[in-house]
């Protein structure tokens, strides 16, 4: 079986140094736990939502800190998470060169507002404040 011979063979990884393409698969079946961080799974591909079959690529997930992988594990991404493609696993089988992407489930972040100019915002609001003071018709600077 390939997943047998993974780890006598020729193999490297492919790490990319600003990840940002979203894996357009969300669910994986763990087939072979590789390392304590890393198993090797296979994703839906063209089978049906419901079904419980797994005929699509084989990816190499990076288990999250704190998390371990098991044997035929159903891995669905879903909420605030997201699949993220890190980089490539390159190895040979068979004298072929086959590369597969490897997948870490990342967090989504809350977006970061925008910096406002505190002095505007301090200067507005602080007008607000004498002018609702003065409400008799006065201005005050």
């Amino acid at each position: 079986m390939v997943f047998m011979s993974l780890a006598s063979r020729a193999q490297s990884f492919v790490w990319f140094k600003e990840p940002e393409e979203i894996y357009k698969e969300h669910v994986f079946k763990v087939s072979r736990i590789w390392s304590d961080k890393y198993a090797l799974a296979l994703t839906k591909g063209d089978a049906k939502r419901g079904s419980k079959e797994f005929n699509g690529n084989l990816v190499l997930l990076v288990a999250a800190e704190g998390t371990e992988f098991y044997d035929n594990q159903v891995v669905e991404v879903k909420g605030k998470t997201f699949p993220l493609v890190i980089g490539v696993f390159k190895f040979m089988v068979d004298k072929k060169k086959n590369t597969i992407p490897i997948v870490a489930i990342k967090k989504k972040e809350k977006p970061v507002p925008l910096k406002k100019n505190t002095n505007t915002t301090v200067k507005k609001s602080s007008q607000k404040k004498k002018e609702s003071r003065t409400a008799d018709g006065l201005i005050v600077d």
